[in-house]
């Protein structure tokens, strides 16, 4: 079960994580180009990722500061 509920939130980080992205992309349109969108949503990937990653590596407690914001 708890597998399940961990997988579950996975997921929906992910889905959450491609609306962000989305949603900054759709903010800075005028401003990059077909580079910078794959970038920006690249940077949302990669933090969101890193976050989770360094929650299960436990990193320390710092990390779960950064989550919060």
């Amino acid at each position: 079960m708890r597998i399940t509920l961990f997988v579950l939130m996975m997921l929906l980080m992910q889905l959450f994580t491609f609306g962000l992205g989305r949603s900054l992309q759709w903010l800075f349109a005028h401003h990059i180009g077909r580079r910078g969108r794959r970038a920006l949503m690249l940077a949302a990937f990669a933090v969101t990722d890193g976050l989770i990653a360094g929650l299960l590596l436990e990193l320390g407690s710092g990390l779960f500061r950064w989550m919060a914001v």
